[in-house]
């Protein structure tokens, strides 16, 4: 495809290299702009990996205290968290993106990137300890889940779960097992269910 062939050519010059010098930047649009192009040639391997390298994650966490480019840096994030050495990178994160995910009062309110970021760092060991010191972020994330249904919510849940010899899962398995198999003999979908 013709993207397919523009993405290998950008990778080829090392144009995500050249864009990360413009994250941060005083002037919102072109930053908006860097962004867009930076999440779009996140889908090439090739330039996901020099997003890496040249250091993207830590100037895309400063950006998550900005309310105009947040959505923007949380994709982006999600992209890079494919890489277990970025996923580490995040640690600092995850109480700040845990309590956007546990302080949204409608659970259809909750942004799913932010949800899906979190299911991809709670594969990490520290992440998953991060999110399970943080304050209420256990008994939100359940109760995001199981009231609402939330796959996503339970996703995380069950990736915090694979931790199962940390503190937190055995509180998980404590305090909400009743929870959880009650919500799988009523599940609505199938999805849930699984999860």
């Amino acid at each position: 495809s013709i993207f397919s062939e523009n993405a290998a050519e950008m990778a080829k010059a090392r144009l995500a290299d050249r864009l990360i010098a413009f994250v941060p930047n005083q002037h919102e649009a072109l930053l908006e702009q860097v962004l867009r192009l930076l999440f779009n040639l996140a889908f090439h391997p090739k330039c996901r990996t020099q997003m890496a390298r040249a250091g993207l994650t830590p100037k895309l966490l400063s950006l998550l205290r900005k309310g105009r480019h947040r959505l923007l840096a949380v994709r982006l994030l999600y992209k890079l968290s494919a890489n277990d050495d970025e996923r580490a990178k995040m640690t600092q994160s995850v109480p700040m993106l845990v309590g956007t995910v546990i302080n949204t009062p409608d659970a259809s309110l909750v942004p799913p990137e932010v949800l899906a970021l979190l299911v991809n760092l709670m594969t990490n060991v520290e992440n998953a300890r991060a999110c399970a010191r943080a304050r209420g972020a256990l008994r939100g994330l359940v109760t995001l889940g199981v009231r609402s249904q939330h796959t996503l919510a339970l996703k995380v849940l069950r990736n915090l779960a694979r931790h199962h010899e940390e503190e937190w899962g055995e509180e998980l398995a404590r305090a909400y097992a009743a929870n959880l198999l009650d919500l799988a003999r009523h599940a609505e979908s199938a999805d849930v269910q699984i999860e």
